[in-house]
């Protein structure tokens, strides 16, 4: 079967060679990532874009969570959007319905932009129970959610798509609806999904569909930016190959992963799932230690995936990890990240994750395993795929990206999702100690020349010269003809009474001694994966052009 990633995707341009200049200090090459190299040259994080995929379980256990998500949403654009932030988003929501042996249809990673209001049907149950209310309205104030048309990086045709938007300020919602308030229309996809839930496959067709020219999802993933997604569910993963191995879930099948008394009683239930993806052995202290392994319908393990039950965890890392490994060639220092909503206590900080048969027998028959957590949104299964999965794509190793579905209130956790990708999405210091060319003068007065590279759907590598903006009495203005320009921002310790030249917190408390502005006119977004490169002159004199780098 042809790649899909290959030929589409996160072609690399090379580093623009060195700028002569002719000065009385050395010039050092400022790229645009995040941490100083080795050799010397230092780079700045000014790639602001971010991708986001929530997988939202859409099975009937999952109404009072639905509601509670898109109720604490907003934190995660607060922080988004914060000066210091200002990411350029995009987030689709699709479900963790892949379908199944007995389940009607599948939604296999399609993008969801209809408003929750327009779909009260998808609320209510077969045996009746409606959650319109808690899921739905309760939360979401719109009938309809207007998508605007907006352009991707792959082409310039201007078009309605399947995810919400926010580029340079601008979103792509119609009417007086802010992405928030789109968000909590759309986040809630109802209970009538298949009960045998498959978020890491889900995952993956949606981010195949979203680099397929032929589907609504095409040009989700920008090739430099940020790529997060958050699976929220209160189940075991059961990315299942039924097609393939279909014997355990046939009721006249070998029934080798059932429980005894469920196999006696002929109830299938995502018990299953656990049985056929998840080894265990008992801890001295009467819990246990459970890890992903692969099983064929006879219960044994298998290397193969010819004749697992359930995909291999190592079909979504290799997934993942190429992912990554591009969008690293375009911007060194960057992480895919991943967070998981799911059964673990609602104290959980990271720890280990208690496995065991708990308090409630019918719990264990319909899911193999005890309860991970049981609180006010009701009882969810302990992780152990999404788990070992979420525990490769978590930016920095001490982050916690495990939380619980159980909890309340999401707060927190959106907070500490957009805290994670906020650590991406760094302001532009220069992470050099710039010399000041003309000491008196007031301020800082830097050599820096300013390029902006980015490649085109095409392939081909641009290379821009950005000039600096125009200083003026009310701020600045653009130099003639230019469409961009940056201003230089060089008041670390509230040294002027002017606001303008105002550092950010992260590059002043830092130490660094110039932060690079970048204007664009409302109608010149900064194209997909641009990065910016500088030269700036580099001070001989630290501690008085840095005094906060030699305190």
């Amino acid at each position: 079967m042809r790649n899909p990633w290959i030929g589409r995707f996160g072609l690399v341009a090379a580093l623009v060679p060195g700028l002569a200049a002719c000065n009385s200090h050395p010039l050092k090459q400022v790229e645009l990532k995040s941490e100083q190299e080795k050799d010397g040259n230092v780079s700045v994080a000014i790639n602001r874009d971010v991708d986001i995929l929530f997988v939202i379980d859409n099975s009937r256990s999952m109404a009072l969570e639905q509601g509670t998500l898109a109720r604490n949403f907003g934190p995660l654009l607060e922080r988004l959007e914060l000066p210091d932030v200002k990411a350029n988003y995009r987030i689709a929501v699709t479900t963790t319905d892949n379908g199944g042996t007995y389940c009607i249809g599948k939604d296999a990673g399609d993008f969801k932009a209809q408003s929750c209001l327009s779909r009260a049907v998808d609320f209510q149950t077969t045996t009746g129970e409606d959650y319109f209310d808690v899921a739905c309205a309760d939360v979401c104030n719109h009938e309809q959610i207007e998508i605007l048309p907006s352009k991707i990086f792959q082409n310039a045709e201007e078009k309605p798509r399947p995810w919400i938007e926010n580029i340079a300020g601008v979103t792509n919602i119609g009417g007086d609806v802010s992405p928030v308030e789109a968000f909590q229309c759309l986040g809630p996809q109802g209970v009538t999904g298949c009960g045998f839930e498959s978020p890491l496959e889900s995952m993956r067709l949606g981010l195949l569909q979203a680099n397929e020219d032929v589907s609504s999802e095409y040009g989700f993933m920008r090739p430099g930016a940020i790529l997060a997604v958050v699976f929220v569910t209160d189940e075991a993963d059961c990315s299942a190959r039924y097609g393939e191995v279909p014997d355990p879930w046939l009721l006249d099948g070998s029934r080798a992963l059932w429980s005894e008394e469920n196999r006696n009683n002929g109830d299938l239930t995502s018990e299953v799932c656990w049985y056929a993806g998840v080894e265990c052995e008992q801890s001295p202290d009467g819990s246990q230690e459970c890890w992903a392994v692969d099983k064929k319908a006879d219960g044994s393990e298998t290397d193969s995936e010819d004749d697992a039950v359930l995909y291999p965890l190592a079909r979504y890392t290799a997934f993942m990890d190429e992912i990554q490994e591009r969008k690293r060639k375009i911007n060194p220092d960057q992480d895919v990240l991943v967070a998981v909503l799911t059964g673990v206590p609602t104290d959980y900080d990271g720890g280990r994750i208690h496995y065991g048969a708990g308090p409630d027998p019918q719990f264990v028959l319909d899911h193999g395993i005890g309860a991970g957590c049981d609180s006010v949104n009701g009882k969810a299964a302990p992780p152990v795929r999404l788990a070992e999965f979420a525990s490769q794509y978590k930016g920095d190793e001490s982050d916690v990206n495990l939380f619980s579905v159980c909890d309340g209130d999401y707060t927190k956790a959106m907070e500490t999702i957009a805290e994670a990708i906020g650590k991406q999405v760094r302001p532009p210091c220069v992470e050099t100690c710039v010399a000041d060319e003309d000491p008196s003068t007031p301020g800082l007065q830097h050599a820096c020349q300013v390029e902006e590279e980015y490649i085109t759907p095409s392939g081909a590598t641009e290379i821009v010269q950005i000039p600096r903006c125009i200083t003026t009495d009310d701020g600045f203005e653009f130099p003639e003809g230019a469409d961009v320009c940056y201003r230089s921002l060089t008041d670390f310790e509230e040294r002027t009474e002017s606001s303008v030249d105002d550092m950010s917190a992260t590059c002043s408390d830092e130490g660094w001694n110039l932060e690079l502005s970048f204007e664009r006119r409302d109608n010149a977004p900064p194209p997909a994966g641009a990065r910016v490169q500088a030269r700036c002159s580099v001070s001989r004199f630290t501690s008085s052009d840095c005094p906060s780098l030699t305190a």
